[in-house]
């Protein structure tokens, strides 16, 4: 089997849910509408919001310490490459929150493209985790990513030493660390836009932050006709769950 078809088959298995909680096919609709894919297959490639969120998670290791980062472009490249799902997203995220934890001179060192491409191969590799060799999965992911197969070996075994090999992780911790991710990208968009969809509200009402919420809707809405059929429609949504 060729490296890509190879890929192509990881692909469609990457969006394969491993952890419990919903259907594979309710999943896969929920990050259609919260992960802005639309119509576009879930594992083609990351929607450009969460791309760029993934691109200023990476870059941000590296700040107030190097003008070293995740460029968009490179995420791009190398999520559509190697094939990266946004269930592996959100694994090499928490493996990047145990780092600073544990091993924050790891990640003071580490190159932000190489991170990111490493915590997604090992986050692939505990999503698939079907019994091929790891040589295989590495040239794969080596050639995707345009680098020397013995350069990916090392990167895997420094970023496992540095992790000390906890990969491991719980149902609750994945839907905690997606739902985040869900909040923090319905935000960005919402405030970029300059206007909230009912699923970007959905997934803000029930974050704890409702103060900070309800600034930022006032503070869009100033762009706004006060006479829009969006403004007070939702302040009642936002605030008459406080007041019964």
């Amino acid at each position: 089997m060729s490296v890509h078809s190879s890929q192509r088959k990881r692909r469609r298995d990457n969006n394969r849910l491993k952890f419990k909680g919903v259907s594979h096919n309710e999943f896969l609709l929920r990050i259609k509408k919260t992960l802005y894919y639309g119509e576009m297959p879930v594992g083609d490639t990351f929607s450009l919001p969460v791309t760029e969120f993934a691109a200023e998670l990476y870059s941000k290791v590296k700040a107030g310490r190097s003008l070293e980062r995740l460029r968009l472009e490179e995420a791009a490249e190398i999520s559509h490459n190697t094939c990266v799902s946004p269930c592996c997203l959100v694994l090499a995220m928490l493996y990047l929150d145990r780092l600073k934890t544990c091993n924050p001179a790891y990640l003071n060192k580490a190159v932000p493209s190489e991170l990111f491409l490493i915590s997604a191969m090992v986050a692939n590799k505990f999503l698939n985790d079907d019994g091929e060799e790891d040589e295989v999965i590495n040239c794969e992911w080596a050639a995707s990513a345009g680098l020397d197969l013995k350069d990916v070996n090392h990167l895997e075994k420094e970023f496992l030493k540095a992790i000390d090999w906890h990969v491991f992780v719980k149902d609750t911790s994945f839907w905690s660390r997606l739902r985040s991710m869900e909040r923090d990208i319905a935000l960005k968009e919402g405030k970029r836009r300059g206007w909230f969809s009912y699923t970007e509200l959905e997934n803000l009402l029930d974050s704890l932050d409702i103060i900070t919420l309800a600034q930022t809707i006032v503070a869009v809405s100033h762009n706004l006709p006060y006479n829009n059929a969006f403004f007070y429609p939702l302040l009642f949504i936002l605030y008459m769950p406080w007041v019964y």
